[in-house]
């Protein structure tokens, strides 16, 4: 399966909720595989999966957190909040 693939099935894995789908979208996200580079996303899963108490979600939290900007920063707050929303409104 090509990488565009993998961020499909990823993706859709990730919205049903599974911890692990999360954190490996957040991975192709920031390493742009598959995918254009999308820090503010992978953060953005990251969380998500961390939030669940997904260990390995919240290393890469932890590890992306340094290499990012304030815009940034801002930017996967608001697609947290965003992301929050959307699920506790279906």
């Amino acid at each position: 399966m090509g990488p565009a693939k993998t961020v499909k099935w990823y993706t859709k894995a990730a919205i049903q909720g599974n911890p692990s789908a999360q954190v490996n979208l957040g991975v192709l996200l920031a390493r742009g595989s598959g995918t254009e580079p999308d820090l503010p996303r992978a953060y953005m899963w990251f969380s998500v999966a961390a939030e669940q108490g997904d260990d390995m979600g919240k290393s890469k939290l932890d590890f992306l957190v340094g290499k990012i900007s304030s815009r940034q920063v801002a930017e996967c707050q608001r697609l947290l909040a965003e992301w929050k929303r959307n699920r506790t409104s279906h």
